[in-house]
């Protein structure tokens, strides 16, 4: 008799995938057969399976601000916008053309001149109309519109498709798992998948009372019991569960104690997930400690860029090429900087020996006194200047004359580096550490290269001021977990690295759930517009899925036996 096996597609935007499979693996769950993906990996399967070319070049959601940048101030009303008004622009756009399952544009022609305030909404419109319009004139297709091409071609897929209660669906997510699958979708849930029975919280009698006063030191923590009410959440009720709520002053010590509690139990660091509500700060407590003791951790929200080498490379060209007028101290600031690898560089010069701090000098004196720059024509004519000078001056030691020389020999090489531009140089010259900051460091190269290319591609301009501080604000290095390491990661990562200790650090009410705060391009009142309020992400939605992110996780937590630690500073 013979076994037909049918395969089984995870539909969960947001989640990561390889994260999901492993646990389910180390939790005894098969998932053979089984593959997870998002809007556009189900796009994709759909196009392929049924032998569907796409001819235009796929647009990354990453470029997208990139492209709206290059036309956003030829619109009046955003005429003094920055580059960081472009990626707002291209978040919010996506965000709107999500909500809207067929015929997006006269949804949106119909609906946003009806908002609060019309001029900014048609202004949005304009913008809209501008990115579709460029698009289709430089031949490219961008997430959302691979999606409707997948709905609009009426196929279905073999797979069965399964979608996951914590990771809610779009409007427009929603139509492509019911197109593909013929509406058979089914919606389950994490325990679900991880086939434990749904969790079912113990009343606890009314007459037990919470203590009055918590620890003013996590390194003495307590199990807490507390009283049931009508507003009792999930996290209150988890009292199957073994769960601690500890007490830090700072998050610096908040880290700490979680760390002391892990290695003074001997727990092994890849038996545990440390969840943080705020990834930025947190995380890099966490990178400092790792820096500091050399305790192994993967950080799946990743690390803010500006701790890496190419983004100290990055600010120190920037320095140069604006506030240090490409003169002598800040050229000497960048290459001789720890983060710009001078071998690379050296192995380019004429050979001499020795080479010594004093050769360095004399080259970097002779470069930025010329002012070198990206102009190939000037730094030719400056550099050939400079050569008949050192001929006619008869002043100096032979030493000094012979250095003077030598410097003047190098002088090519270092323009016809800087001549090839920032994203060149950094991804040349960035020095990359070993270990956890190795990691770190390729991440950030890719990353502000990506950037810095397409936004010259797209704008036509060379000059990268503009972009330089959306660059630093990104964060870099998100990594799946290893064997042997603690595993740092937001809530909602966390909900696919369960494990048996979890940490969920930051919990104090000014990181958590955190203050709603409406999106100045999309007001709540213009969100509400495109769908239901359980549909739309106003503030109100944001900050409640935020704070059902931890009861997710700790229903999970709960149901897979996982020992529970919940701190605050």
């Amino acid at each position: 008799m013979e076994l037909i096996m049918r395969e089984t597609i995870l539909f969960a935007p947001g989640a990561n995938g390889t994260e999901l499979l492993r646990s389910l693996a180390r939790f005894g769950v098969n998932m053979l057969g089984c593959r997870v993906c998002g809007a556009v990996d189900l796009a994709r399967a759909v196009l392929q399976t049924h032998g569907f070319a796409i001819t235009q070049t796929f647009l990354p959601r990453k470029d997208e601000p990139a492209v709206i940048d290059s036309f956003l101030r030829e619109i009046p009303y955003f005429s003094n916008a920055s580059y960081a008004d472009a990626e707002s622009m291209a978040a919010a756009l996506y965000t709107l053309r999500s909500l809207i399952p067929a015929e997006e544009k006269e949804t949106l022609r119909t609906k946003l001149p009806e908002g609060e305030f019309p001029e900014k909404n048609l202004a949005i419109l304009q913008v809209y109309e501008r990115y579709i319009q460029e698009l289709r004139v430089t031949g490219r297709i961008d997430t959302i519109g691979l999606v409707r091409k997948a709905i609009g071609l009426g196929k279905t897929l073999d797979p069965e498709i399964l979608i996951l209660k914590e990771y809610p669906l779009s409007p427009l997510e929603k139509e492509l798992a019911q197109r593909l699958s013929d509406g058979t979708f089914r919606e389950t849930n994490l325990a679900g998948l991880f086939q434990k029975p749904a969790f079912t919280p113990t009343v606890v009698s009314s007459q037990a009372a919470a203590p009055e006063t918590l620890p003013h030191s996590a390194a003495t923590p307590y199990s807490a019991s507390i009283p049931p009410s009508e507003s009792t959440s999930l996290s209150e009720l988890l009292t199957s569960s073994e769960m601690t709520i500890t007490e830090g002053y700072g998050a610096s010590n908040e880290v700490r104690d979680i760390l002391h509690f892990i290695f003074t139990n001997h727990i092994p660091l890849d038996h545990c997930t440390v969840a943080i509500t705020e990834t930025t700060g947190y995380a890099k407590l966490f990178s400092d400690l790792t820096d500091e003791y050399g305790i192994p951790m993967t950080f799946g929200c990743g690390l803010p860029i500006t701790v890496s080498n190419p983004a100290r490379l990055l600010k120190l060209y920037q320095a140069w090429n604006t506030s240090g007028f490409r003169g002598i101290d800040s050229l000497t600031d960048l290459v001789m900087n720890s983060a710009f690898d001078r071998r690379k560089l050296r192995e380019l010069f004429p050979e001499r020996q020795p080479f010594n701090t004093d050769t360095w000098t004399e080259i970097l004196k002779a470069a930025g006194s010329l002012r070198l720059s990206a102009n190939s024509g000037k730094n030719q004519e400056k550099i050939e200047a400079y050569q008949q000078y050192l001929e006619a001056d008869s002043t100096g030691s032979n030493r000094l004359k012979e250095l003077k020389a030598y410097a003047a020999s190098c002088l090519s090489v270092i323009a016809g580096e800087m001549e090839k531009g920032p994203a060149y140089l950094i991804g040349n010259y960035a020095r990359i550490r070993e270990g956890h900051a190795g990691r770190l460091d390729r991440s950030a190269v890719e990353v502000i290269t990506g950037m810095i290319t397409a936004y010259q591609r797209f704008s036509g301009s060379e000059d990268i001021d503009a972009i330089i501080p959306a660059i630093l604000r990104k964060t870099v290095s998100s990594e799946n977990s290893r064997e042997g390491h603690l595993h740092v990661c937001g809530m909602r990562g966390a909900l696919t690295v369960p494990r048996e200790y979890l940490f969920a650090a930051g919990l104090s009410a000014v990181h958590f759930p955190g203050s709603p705060t409406e999106n100045y391009l999309l007001l709540d009142s213009d969100l509400e517009m495109f769908g239901t309020k359980e549909e739309v992400p106003t503030s109100y939605v944001r900050g409640y899925r935020n704070s059902q992110s931890l009861d997710e996780l700790l229903e999970l937590a709960s149901v897979l036996g996982s020992k529970i630690w919940l701190s605050y500073s």
